[in-house]
């Protein structure tokens, strides 16, 4: 997640959206990279794809 992080700052999107899934698969509880992968769908203009993971992230941390 923070290689993902660090590609989203960097501009190169699909290597971290790339990184990013690749976290998830191996951790699917991992909240902060579904936070981080809403952040960049929003940038992309992704607005569907956000959404989902800003409410999977929701769920997983309690609703919080």
């Amino acid at each position: 997640s923070n290689r993902g992080y660090a590609h989203m700052l960097s501009g190169n999107t699909e290597q971290a959206l790339a990184d990013l899934g690749q976290a998830i698969a191996l951790n699917p509880g991992f909240v902060p990279a579904y936070r981080i992968r809403a952040a960049l769908h929003q940038r992309m203009g992704n607005a569907a794809a956000a959404r989902a993971d800003q409410q999977r992230a929701q769920q997983l941390s309690g609703g919080q």
